[in-house]
Order: C-alpha cells, then structure tokens, then sequence
C-alpha cells in the first residue's frame, strides 16, 4: 500500500533559492521606491530585484514576474467589479 502524501499547503508558494541583502536606501528616495512597487503591486524587495536584474541585464525572478501579474489580475478584476453598476444602472 502507498503512503498518501500530504496535499500542499495553501499560501505562499517557494521562491526559488535566494540570498539575504540588508539594504539602507536613502530617505530622499525611499517614498519613491515603495510608490513604483505599490503601483505595480507588489512588494519592495521584489520592486529592488527586478530593477537589479534590469540594470544588469538580467532576466527578473519568476517569483517577481508572477507577482506583477497576479497584481495585474487584481486590478483587471477590481476594475470589472467597479464597472458592473454602472453597467446595471444604465440597463
């Protein structure tokens, strides 16, 4: 008889192997950092990843680029979600 493995757990899902980086940003251009990964929705330390990864022209995390598109999912669908009453209203 096979053992039955346990199903996966929901949350989080692995991002691969990665290394620690403590970094101080300025406070001049802290704002700015935490404004562009909030508009592309997602969190700093993926917002500085992707930006090292392009300045050296490296190909982003797939982590990074999952979460940019799982963002991209919720604005389309929150933009939908808005957009029904009107739609309702002028029916």
């Amino acid at each position: 008889m096979s053992a039955l493995l346990p199903a996966p757990k929901p949350g989080q899902q692995p991002r691969g192997t990665r290394k620690a980086a403590t970094v101080r940003l300025p406070e001049n251009t802290y704002e700015a950092y935490e404004s562009s990964a909030r508009d592309l929705g997602i969190p700093l330390g993926s917002y500085l990843a992707l930006k090292l990864a392009e300045a050296h022209n490296e190909e982003p995390p797939q982590y990074v680029l999952e979460e940019i598109e799982r963002a991209e999912r919720r604005a389309r669908l929150i933009r939908q979600q808005e957009e029904l009453p009107t739609m309702a209203r002028s029916a």
